[in-house]
């Protein structure tokens, strides 16, 4: 056999039979950059997604019609899971271009913008995931004394002002008010059940 037949690369061991050391380094060199590049376009593809305008629309405001809740709802839970996809992706990404045998100045390059795409998607994951998780949180489910029965989702409160949220005429509305001086509290409820519980009493 050839003697440079039995010459071996570093990153992927032995060479092919037949295959010159010169030529199996060449290949393995042009494998590397090729990491680095598609390294590079996912993570421009990954901050894409993550200001994108389909992601944005389905991560739209509580509805003004509570039938419209339960398809918001959805489409809030999908994007946060897509969001904790894209973080996994973005990661190994990482991973991949801080082991690619590149050119210093090429790793560099791939890396950093490995580093920055995962930085985007961990913030947009941030945002999705919350908004999520606050929708489906059990609240206090109150009356105020302002004389009407109506019932309301306490979203948060200070020393002088409350938020909450209600069903008034078969729209959605939020309100900021001044704190009240008591409130009823008559269980508990998370905005989605609020909402779908109303809609189903709509004619």
């Amino acid at each position: 056999a050839p003697v440079d037949a039995m010459i071996t690369n570093d990153s992927f061991g032995r060479g092919p039979p037949g295959v010159s050391g010169r030529a199996a380094a060449r290949l393995a060199a042009g494998i590397a950059s090729t990491g680095a590049a598609a390294t590079m376009v996912s993570a421009a593809l990954l901050i894409a997604w993550a200001g994108s305008p389909l992601r944005a629309a389905s991560l739209r405001p509580v509805p003004v019609q509570p039938i419209e809740a339960a398809a918001w709802h959805a489409d809030l839970q999908i994007i946060a899971g897509l969001d904790v996809l894209a973080v996994i992706t973005a990661a190994l990404w990482v991973v991949l271009a801080m082991r690619l045998p590149v050119p210093v100045w090429l790793r560099a390059i791939s890396s950093s913008a490995a580093f920055f795409a995962l930085a985007v998607v961990v913030v947009a994951m941030s945002m999705s995931n919350a908004a999520a998780v606050e929708v489906g949180a059990s609240r206090s489910l109150c009356v105020l004394d302002d004389g009407g029965p109506t019932q309301r989702i306490v979203l948060g409160s200070t020393p002088h002002h409350i938020a909450t949220v209600s069903v008034h005429d078969g729209r959605t509305i939020i309100e900021l008010r001044n704190h009240p001086d008591a409130i009823t509290v008559t269980g508990r409820s998370s905005i989605i059940s609020f909402l779908n519980a109303r809609a189903e009493r709509e004619p």
